[in-house]
């Protein structure tokens, strides 16, 4: 028997956008996905159905009794709307990075991560500024081939770490607890749930 799946969304504030109809009636697992940070839906679905189809294939008896609660949130900072042309790539990255950190929780930054900003960061020897240079890029990046821009995301992406890492946890904590909560308190004692999660 497949295994049923069932979406949930969450905004960036935790709130669920459309509230699923999740009805895990006649099984007795349920195993809660969620894909980490940097994720985007189609990536995070191809993730969650590589996932189930190994559980299906290791524990087929498991994955018959087994209802899936799907999550997905906005993990991904740029990709969503093209860059905006520049032409100074230091004043670039420095007011992507200054526009980041601002987001920043700055209880949520440690010293095993890092306490440069993210704006310092791109512009010392090896940062974002150093390797955008290195690909010779032409003044404006509305001319960038698009496979540099890509990159170019890619690492913009990579400087949202400490805000995502605090959506994270406002997501988890008031828009999947309470939704958890309130699913256990209308099933029944025996149905076990199962979080499993990547990142954070």
């Amino acid at each position: 028997m497949p295994i049923p799946i069932t979406e949930i969304e969450f905004d960036a504030q935790g709130k669920v956008i459309a509230a699923p109809d999740f009805n895990p009636a006649g099984r007795r697992h349920v195993a809660v996905l969620c894909h980490g940070w940097n994720n985007d839906a189609a990536e995070a679905r191809a993730l969650y159905s590589a996932f189930l189809a190994c559980f299906e294939k290791i524990d087929p008896a498991a994955a018959s009794d087994t209802a899936v609660l799907a999550c997905f949130w906005p993990s991904k900072k740029f990709g969503a709307t093209p860059l905006p042309a520049v032409h100074d790539l230091d004043l670039f990255v420095r007011e992507i990075g200054a526009q980041i950190q601002s987001h920043a929780d700055p209880a949520q930054i440690t010293p095993e991560e890092g306490l440069a900003t993210i704006a310092h960061g791109a512009a010392c020897p090896g940062g974002g500024v150093a390797i955008l240079r290195a690909f010779s890029l032409p003044v404006g990046l509305d001319r960038t081939p698009p496979t540099l821009l890509t990159g170019i995301e890619r690492l913009l992406n990579f400087a949202t770490y400490y805000q995502m890492k605090d959506r994270a946890g406002v997501i988890g904590r008031d828009g999947l607890n309470p939704f958890l909560a309130r699913l256990q308190a209308q099933s029944s004692s025996s149905l076990r749930f199962h979080l499993i999660g990547h990142s954070f």
